[in-house]
């Protein structure tokens, strides 16, 4: 399956990432790309990058149909609903 990740360069949707590549998934990881301390994920093979954040309903759009993913996983989304609107911001 291909599958997308909101979030996918933060911890958690990292190793995620890696645990679906492990498994003979495809991942797409969809971010802001502003986290830094990992950039290996992003360069793994089955993984594909698209620097996009989830303000942007049309890019995210885009984003999926274009890439034909199976399914998503929204990290960052469920991230952005548990800390609340406007609220660190900077850590989403």
């Amino acid at each position: 399956m291909k599958i997308a990740i909101t979030g996918g360069t933060g911890f958690v949707g990292r190793y995620l990432a890696r645990e679906l590549v492990k498994s003979e998934h495809k991942v797409v990881l969809i971010a802001r790309g502003v986290d830094q301390r990992d950039e290996s994920i992003r360069h793994s093979v089955g993984v594909s990058f698209a620097p996009i954040g989830t303000d942007d309903e049309v890019k995210l759009a885009e984003a999926f149909c274009k890439r034909s993913t199976d399914g998503s996983i929204p990290i960052a989304i469920a991230w952005t609903a548990a800390v609340g609107s406007g609220q660190n911001k900077n850590n989403i």
